[in-house]
């Protein structure tokens, strides 16, 4: 097959990808628009609290989360 060709479909092939991505991509943030619409809220984010002895960070306890820093 002459090169062109192979060049030709390629682009065409590319075309055609980003085409679909693009629909999918609109589709996808419609129906997540609607869920925002309808009242879905975000959870309350959890407060994190570094871990002295390993340097990890874990969820603040309800005891400690209420002392003042």
């Amino acid at each position: 097959m002459p090169p062109f060709l192979l060049a030709a479909l390629g682009a065409i092939g590319a075309a055609a990808l980003t085409k679909f991505i693009a629909t999918e991509n609109r589709r996808v943030n419609d129906l997540l628009e609607k869920q925002k619409e309808a009242g879905a809220a975000e959870p309350e984010p959890t407060p994190l609290e570094r871990d002295p002895a390993t340097g990890t960070y874990r969820p603040r306890s309800t005891s400690e989360g209420q002392k003042a820093s």
